[in-house]
């Protein structure tokens, strides 16, 4: 309870102190996506995944999936991606925006039907369903169904909302990309406050048979691990993690990628262009699995 206190208490002082600016920070960040999530079409997944069920799976289990796939890709334009953005709406809210490439959102909505989920009409021409206790309202248009928690989000849907991917469907079978520099301030100074809190927590007093030399070693990590994820919050741009099957190459993978703000002293560190490793004998294109990490180090 005690802790649940004191996060509280920073909460309120830091909503305090840095609400007015949040006000103006989210109007610029609102330009740009906290979150992207793309999902290939559904013609280039299903032949990845059949190519990997027959690779990995059981027998006939590519089979299976590719059957029950069928119903659902009669409903979807299956040469078109799926995508969802996450976007700051004020200054603790946000918005979200799913599109699905089909003309048939009726369809889907029936299928939903079926699981108890039933859909009602707004005045204003929406579709609306309850998902636990949270409305969310679909609109159809010209090709694409639009989904979001919002109406507003919805009053102007995206003319080509292939767009706002930027190509991570291109990329990848499924694709997430957070932008650290879109998130409101706000959210990151809470964010901040709560680990904060629960790190102090953590070492205000020894383990049981803890020597005090071990206790102080842990409080130094504790203290410098703190300073290290605010300095990632703050000199970040984005994350993203990309999994992709790929049968020209027959490999499977995951990237994961990190972009550090211009200038910063991560992007610094990020600077790879010019280094070189003395153990590249060890990659080997028939290895079934391998990994290959480079680094520059100031010495």
């Amino acid at each position: 309870m005690k802790m649940f206190k004191q996060a509280t208490l920073v909460a309120a002082i830091l909503l305090g102190l840095v609400l007015p600016q949040m006000q103006v920070d989210a109007q610029t960040a609102a330009e740009k996506p906290m979150a992207i999530v793309a999902i290939n079409n559904y013609n280039d997944l299903s032949k990845d995944l059949v190519y990997l069920l027959d690779l990995v799976g059981p027998p006939g289990t590519a089979q299976l999936v590719e059957l029950q796939g069928a119903g659902f890709a009669e409903m979807l334009d299956t040469t078109k991606p799926i995508g969802v953005i996450v976007q700051p709406d004020g200054i603790l809210g946000y918005k979200l925006l799913a599109f699905l490439p089909t003309n048939n959102a009726d369809q889907i909505l029936q299928v939903l039907a079926g699981f108890g989920i039933i859909a009602e009409s707004t005045p204003e021409g929406l579709t609306k369903i309850d998902a636990g206790g949270t409305p969310i309202y679909i609109k159809q248009g010209t090709g694409w169904a639009f989904v979001s928690n919002t109406k507003e989000a919805l009053a102007t849907p995206p003319a080509d909302p292939v767009a706002l991917l930027g190509g991570l469907d291109k990329q990848y079978d499924v694709a997430i990309q957070g932008n650290i520099d879109a998130i409101p301030e706000v959210f990151k100074q809470l964010m901040m406050s709560q680990i904060e809190v629960g790190m102090q927590q953590s070492i205000q007093q020894p383990l049981p048979n803890e020597t005090e030399d071990a206790f102080e070693a842990r409080r130094a990590i504790a203290q410098q691990g703190m300073k290290d994820v605010e300095k990632m919050i703050n000199e970040l741009e984005s994350i993203t993690v990309g999994f992709n099957i790929d049968q020209t190459r027959q490999s499977v993978y995951l990237d994961f990628g990190i972009t550090a703000k211009e200038g910063s002293d991560t992007a610094k560190q990020f600077a790879y262009e010019d280094t070189t490793t003395q153990l590249a004998g060890f990659l080997t294109d028939s290895a079934a699995a391998q990994m290959n990490l480079s680094s520059s180090f100031d010495t």
